[in-house]
């Protein structure tokens, strides 16, 4: 239980999917996995990264909290006189950028992974992700940053 929950840590995110992309290679069908742990901690994590995959209206919700909570990070780092970090600068902030960036990087190559232990799954949350990132990529083209 504790790696299933540990498997939210973004810092392993490439590491897991790794794993979990040579696991798929190699078994196809996760029913023949003798150790479902790592089934579980994709399963876990996606959950967690993938708010963009719902419908917009949900999916700019949850990025808007999720980016007001970056912003006053990175304002709690500005006045202890630290270095602002990248994702949390409140000056510099593009949601619809960031919010392109995390499904290219992160979301969408490891929905694409999850393809064939979750298909059904996966081409619901594909299907909305499209219609996220269209949403996104109008707004950037209308110059909204927040």
């Amino acid at each position: 239980m504790i790696d299933v929950v540990m498997a939210t840590d973004m810092a392993i995110h490439f590491d897991l999917l790794k794993n979990f992309n040579t696991q798929i290679e190699a078994k196809p069908d996760i029913d023949e996995w003798q150790e479902r742990n790592l089934v579980y901690q994709m399963i876990v994590h996606l959950a967690d990264i993938a708010n963009p995959s719902r419908p917009f209206p949900l999916a700019r919700g949850w990025a808007e909290r999720v980016i007001k909570e970056f912003c006053e990070q990175g304002d709690k780092e500005a006045a202890a006189g630290l270095a602002v970090s990248s994702f949390c600068n409140r000056a510099t902030m593009n949601m619809p950028r960031a919010q392109l960036n995390f499904i290219d990087i992160f979301l969408k190559p490891t929905l694409l992974s999850m393809q064939r232990a979750a298909p059904d799954f996966t081409t619901m949350a594909l299907k909305y992700l499209e219609k996220t990132i269209a949403e996104w990529q109008a707004l950037e083209a209308a110059g909204v940053l927040m």
